[in-house]
């Protein structure tokens, strides 16, 4: 259900995403490891969110689940992998 609800569904495959940043992070945290890179790679996101640029949003979660060791794709918001 929910891979089928997110090629509809845009901004539920980005919260998911998030999401899964979010757990990379703790999970980079508590290894001992610094997330400030990542962090600060995502210091744009709100500002992008809020202009509606979806795809912008969503590449930027890509290259930091990159970043995390989480490189499973999914479709993007153009429905490509």
């Amino acid at each position: 259900m929910e891979k089928a609800a997110s090629v509809v569904n845009p901004q539920f495959r980005l919260q998911m995403k998030m999401k899964r940043v979010q757990t990379g992070l703790q999970r980079m945290k508590a290894s001992g490891k610094n997330p400030a890179v990542v962090g600060e790679h995502l210091k744009d996101i709100g500002t992008v969110m809020d202009k509606g640029q979806y795809a912008e949003v969503e590449k930027l979660l890509d290259e930091a689940l990159e970043m995390l060791g989480e490189t499973e794709k999914a479709p993007n918001v153009n429905g490509q992998k």
